[in-house]
């Protein structure tokens, strides 16, 4: 994963952020993560300071509520974040990643898949609903 710039909100430490699991707009429309911190991972489709909208790994559109200032330079961005309560396909940013312009989605969709089939592996017990 190539890295280029992160971005936190300035009141949420690092702490605060801790983990992550890995979601797509199908993960984040199963409601599995409802109000949970996730990492959403996606190419930059369009933003206007306040929102922006995200071409998850799987293909759908996920909107993100911005921290305001926030503006991504970069095609790929990696958003931690908080899903929003229900099952809709929002997610509130904490922190972004600019990533490189070379990142494979199909990779990473593959990840998001293997995760979810395998909570245990890559999240602590008792995280995963």
């Amino acid at each position: 994963l190539d890295v280029h710039l992160c971005r936190r909100h300035p009141t949420t430490t690092m702490d605060e952020i801790g983990i992550s699991p890995p979601v797509n707009g199908a993960t984040l429309q199963s409601g599995k993560f409802a109000g949970k911190r996730v990492r959403l991972i996606g190419k930059v489709l369009a933003q206007d300071g306040e929102t922006a909208t995200i071409e998850a790994s799987d293909g759908q559109q996920v909107n993100v509520e911005l921290v305001p200032g926030t503006h991504m330079n970069s095609t790929y961005v990696a958003i931690t974040g908080q899903a929003s309560d229900d099952s809709s396909m929002n997610v509130r940013e904490e922190m972004n990643c600019e990533l490189s312009d070379n990142f494979s989605m199909e990779n990473h969709n593959q990840l998001v898949e293997i995760s979810a089939k395998f909570p245990d592996l890559m999240m602590p017990q008792g995280f995963v609903n």
